[in-house]
């Protein structure tokens, strides 16, 4: 058996193998969603037999493609609210995480326990993330911002199982209703307590999230 593949395999074969890494490293790639922290929209059923497969984008935080991108202007990598991001564990860097954008840098938003500030605005080069599922999640209630350095990749869709095919879920609406606002470089040297805000952080205007 050996024999037969070693007389099937020819050079030519190995041109093949630097792209297909440089793809699934720098462009797209497919991961297993573990666990419950995105439920309903990962692994809606605890007891399925199989965790769901997704999509990820990697471009979006491939240093080759970004500086490409940004050179000829044709194309910037962004983050936004409701994104769903493969990321680092603040807490161990060994593990990843897949978590959703609630708030992005600069944008102020009301935390939820075990946090011990009632109000936090995202520093620069930051996200705030959150779980879908906020009583089996470890998020920035937890950790605080995320530094958009340890973001590794942005979910596009479900690749399997094959009933769930598709884009990424909406965020429940309930999760970040009036619970982020505008906010401006500088923000957090103001003092003030509006909307249960500590010092040091002033809540203006209406939240972004308009869900009642």
């Amino acid at each position: 058996m050996w024999a037969r593949f070693k007389n099937g395999f020819r050079k030519e074969h190995l041109y093949w193998v630097p792209p297909a890494i440089f793809v699934n490293t720098q462009v797209v790639t497919i991961t297993n969603v573990r666990g419950r922290s995105m439920q309903p929209t990962f692994n809606p059923d605890s007891n399925q037999l199989f965790s769901d497969v997704v999509l990820l984008d990697r471009a979006s935080t491939s240093p080759w493609i970004t500086w490409y991108g940004q050179y000829f202007g044709i194309w910037r990598p962004k983050f936004e609210r409701g994104d769903v991001i493969v990321l680092r564990s603040p807490d161990d860097p060994t593990k990843r995480i897949i978590k959703r954008i609630v708030a992005t840098e600069y944008e102020v938003v009301k935390t939820l326990p075990p946090h011990p500030d009632p109000v936090v605005q995202v520093p620069q080069g930051h996200v705030w993330v959150e779980g879908d599922e906020p009583f089996h999640s470890k998020d920035s209630n937890y950790f605080g911002p995320a530094s958009l350095g340890l973001v590794e990749g942005k979910i596009k869709g479900i690749v399997w199982p094959p009933s769930r095919i598709g884009p990424v879920p909406s965020p429940p609406p309930a999760r970040t209703a009036k619970r982020v606002f505008k906010g401006w470089p500088g923000m957090s040297e103001r003092i003030g307590k509006q909307a249960g805000g500590s010092p040091g952080v002033i809540v203006y205007g209406d939240s972004l999230d308009k869900n009642p």
